[in-house]
Parts: C-alpha cells; sequence; structure tokens
C-alpha cells in the first residue's frame, strides 16, 4: 500500500468522548471516498502492457462505466480484508478486467510498471532467490512485475522472471488461437477419402553415433548451460576448448542460473568477444557480481545446508573469497551461515563438473586466508574464524 495511507484511512472525527451518529455515518462516508478517490487515481499511475508493449489501461481512464465497476468491485472485496490490501485487490481486479473484456484474445495483459512508492504485497511475495535481495534497489521510479498464466488460462499470477511470463503468454495465445482455429476449420470440413498409395519401404536410418556425426552447435550450447563445460569439451575445436577454460579459470560458467537469480550475475556472450565461437548463434558464460557488505549478509540469510547444489556452491565460494579478498565486514552470523553452505558443498565436490578454480576457492578458505583470519573455515571441527557454526 502507498505509504501514507493509512493516516488518511484511519482518520476519525474531531473531539473527545462519545461521538454523535451522524459524524460517525460522515466519516465511514468518508472513508469510501478515500478509498475510492485513492483507486481512481491509481489509473493514472498504474500501466498494463500486452507483450507488443500497448498500453491497454490508457482506454478505461475515459470509460466512466468500467472504472466504476472496477472500483466498486475491489472496494466490496476489501471490505472484508484488511485496510492494507486494498492496492493489491484492485491490481487482480483491473487484471481480472482486461482479460475478461478483450475482444481481440490475442492482446492479454503481459507486464504492469508501477511507481516504486506503491508497496504491492502480491509483487513483493513474488520476488524469490537471490534478486531478492536487489528488489529495491533495481528500480528508479518505477517498479516492473509480469503477469504468470496458468494453464488453463483462466487463473494468473505475478512474477519478476520475463522469460517464464513469456513463457505462459505465447502457451495461451498460441492455445487461444489454435481452439480458434480449429471451429473455424470443422465448420468448412467435408469428409474427403483418401487417396491410397503403394506404401514404398525406405531403409532405417543409421543412429548418429554410428554415423559419427557431431552434435549441432545450438545442442552443444544448450547442453553447456544445463550440465556445464567438461560435458561439452569433446565436441569443441583445441582453440575453442583453450579459450573456453581460460575464462573458466576466471570463474565464468557455461551454467545458467536461475532466471530469478540473474541480478546477481555478470554475463558475456563468447559469440560476440571471441573468434573462434563466431558460429554459434550465441554462447553465454556467467559470473556472480561483487557483491556490498549489507547484499553480502542478505544473500547470508538465504542459504540452506540441506539442500546445496552446484551453481549455488560455485556462486556461493566466489562471494565468499571475494568478500574475504575485499576485507568485507559481515556479521559473525552470516559468516556462520556461509561457512555452514559451503562446508557441505565441500563434501560434494567431488560429485560435481565443471569447477574451475572454485576447488582452489575451497582449499584457500582452509588453508589460504591468513590476512582475513575471521574467514577461515575448519571443515572438520565446524568453525569459521574459531567460532563454532
Amino acid at each position: 500500500m502507498k505509504k501514507g495511507l493509512s493516516i488518511l484511512l484511519e482518520q476519525r472525527p474531531p473531539g473527545g468522548g462519545r461521538t454523535p451518529t451522524k459524524v460517525t455515518t460522515d466519516a465511514v462516508i468518508n472513508k469510501d471516498d478515500a478509498m475510492r478517490n485513492r483507486l481512481l487515481v491509481m489509473f493514472d499511475e498504474f500501466k498494463i502492457f500486452d507483450e507488443n508493449d500497448t498500453e491497454m489501461v490508457k482506454s478505461l481512464r475515459t470509460d466512466e462505466t468500467s472504472k466504476n465497476y472496477i472500483v466498486d468491485t475491489a472496494i466490496r472485496k476489501g471490505k472484508v480484508k484488511p485496510a492494507d490490501e486494498l492496492d493489491d485487490i484492485f491490481v487482480q481486479v483491473l487484471v481480472k478486467y482486461l482479460i475478461d473484456n478483450n475482444k481481440n484474445k490475442k492482446k492479454l495483459p503481459f507486464r504492469i510498471e508501477y511507481p516504486q512508492e506503491y508497496e504491492i504485497t502480491l509483487f513483493e511475495n513474488a520476488v524469490k532467490g537471490l534478486a531478492k535481495i536487489l528488489f529495491e534497489q533495481s528500480y528508479v521510479g518505477t517498479k516492473t512485475m509480469y503477469i504468470n498464466y496458468a494453464k488453463n488460462g483462466k487463473n494468473f499470477g505475478f512474477t519478476n522472471d520475463k522469460n517464464a511470463a513469456s513463457s505462459s503468454y505465447n502457451r495461451l495465445t498460441y492455445e487461444q488461437s489454435r481452439n480458434q482455429g480449429d471451429n473455424a476449420t470443422a465448420k468448412k470440413t467435408t469428409e474427403v477419402k483418401p487417396e491410397v498409395k503403394p506404401e514404398v519401404q525406405t531403409p532405417p536410418k543409421p543412429a548418429e553415433d554410428e554415423l559419427n556425426i557431431a552434435p549441432k552447435i545450438e545442442m552443444i550450447q544448450k547442453k553447456a548451460e544445463q550440465s556445464g563445460v567438461e560435458s561439452i569439451m569433446k565436441n569443441l575445436n583445441p582453440e575453442q576448448q583453450r579459450v573456453l577454460k581460460n575464462y573458466t579459470n576466471q570463474d565464468w560458467s557455461t551454467l545458467k542460473p536461475a532466471n530469478q537469480d540473474m541480478d546477481v550475475y555478470d554475463v558475456i556472450n563468447l559469440k560476440d568477444d571471441e573468434t573462434s565461437f563466431k558460429d554459434f548463434k550465441t554462447f553465454p558464460l556467467y559470473r556472480p557480481k561483487r557483491m556490498t557488505e549489507n547484499n553480502l549478509n542478505a544473500y547470508a540469510g538465504l542459504l540452506d545446508s540441506q539442500n546445496v547444489e552446484r551453481q549455488m556452491c560455485k556462486a556461493t565460494a566466489k562471494i565468499y573469497y571475494d568478500g574475504a579478498k575485499d576485507r568485507k565486514r559481515l556479521s559473525d552470523n552470516a559468516k556462520k551461515q556461509m561457512a555452514d553452505y559451503l562446508t557441505a558443498c565441500n563434501y560434494q565436490i567431488k560429485n560435481y563438473m565443471d569447477l574451475g578454480k572454485t576447488k582452489e576457492y575451497f582449499a584457500a578458505f582452509e588453508n589460504d586466508l591468513d590476512e582475513v583470519p575471521s574467514f577461515i573455515i575448519n571443515y572438520s571441527a565446524r568453525t569459521v574464524g574459531g567460532n563454532k557454526f
């Protein structure tokens, strides 16, 4: 909810003691007017676009009937909810109205832009993973969220993952278009007996492995982002192997982070930077960014030593090592949380490929941080800087 609104809604008639019934009624009316006026303002401040960047709320701003319906519905639903949920309810009603009353079903709400002073709980809860750390810092004046459609097309939620939203949007518009096409075709179709042709026997094709055919470069890149560098080295020529090894030694990885975590990674494209990769459509590499002290402490709070996986181990090792070398001031609790997670990772390293310098980091945490002793991890004793975790 926009900060300060609660003060407006909680205003009481002046004076003390028992308040006359008439004044109380006026106060209720004033409160309803305040809510109505607030929601009417939101028509101007919230912009909703389809995937082609057509602004969809624009047509409602001069349509008093539609505006009144949306506002009345939001207020009615909000009567039984806490006052600070009114903005959330309005956004849900507005999006639902645009979906249900859109004559061109290929144009559906996709992206929402709104002023940063609004605090929409539905949106705040949609931000997950490492991106939650940077959510408030990533916007200057305007925030952006996306609509995520369920497969049935009737329900929707909100996400900060543009790719996931785009996938759900395209799936839904495709299904709607296909259904419309099927219905039109069904009306025109008459039964036609197929022409019977003599069956021609064709010899089966040998498997790719038998022909020793190299996989397509698109498949190589896709495998690299899913399984890491080691899984594709045999498919690269010597120059490509040399270039890629040079980057992995500098902590770059082909493993693609989760979409919601992309804000904390630097990204480069070898197709643009290295001639030996010019034949690829794209070949991105990822590396965790250096974090501020506040972000490091927040990041530590997201780690769960009971749920370790390769990409997070690689990222956390790089982040912790950079923090130590930059002499960042981490809280004792943050160091313990990160050390606990890294210890769990250390026992899993033998099962991971594509670690590059990560193995060196894990060794350094125990043996090579004498200049910053508070960061030294003793895996077997489960201590960091001499303190138990």
